[in-house]
């Protein structure tokens, strides 16, 4: 078990290495009043930043890179959801760390992807295009393998 956590480690490392586009940032967020906080990536270029706390406590930290936005969040209501997923077409994969992948091309022919983790937290995109799909998936497999388990 430690020599697959060790693979996993340099693979991410490596995967960093390979787009030095991506920058780091951290995401900090309230569980059940206790302060979280996990490393992020995010391909560099962003326009804006943002953090959104909804009515329901869900919390969201957003990039906006024009149309484009990463996303990560905690959410304490696992109902909601920042992007509209057709799950009834869009079959999802599993994560490693315990939850799921969803992927697929919107009708503008643009990449949107979720990353729902069981514990309660998410990572993903939308609006995104096949130039920048690979720095955007990058930094969103590193920032779910970063993630705390449940």
């Amino acid at each position: 078990m430690r020599n697959l956590g060790s693979l996993i480690f340099t693979i991410i490392i490596i995967s960093c290495s390979l787009f030095p586009e991506l920058s780091r940032r951290d995401f900090t967020y309230d569980n059940k009043n206790n302060k979280q906080n996990i490393e992020i990536l995010v391909p560099k270029g962003y326009a804006k930043t943002e953090k959104i706390i909804d009515s329901a406590g869900n919390q969201h930290q957003l990039f906006y890179y024009g149309n484009a936005i990463l996303y990560t969040g905690y959410y304490t209501d696992t109902t909601k959801s920042f992007q509209s997923i057709d799950t009834s077409f869009h079959i999802p994969l599993p994560h490693p760390r315990g939850g799921l992948i969803y992927k697929g091309i919107d009708s503008a022919h643009l990449y949107f992807r979720e990353i729902r983790l069981y514990n309660g937290l998410r990572f993903g995109y939308k609006n995104v295009s096949q130039a920048q799909e690979g720095a955007f998936d990058s930094a969103l497999n590193y920032s779910s393998l970063r993630s705390p388990f449940k």
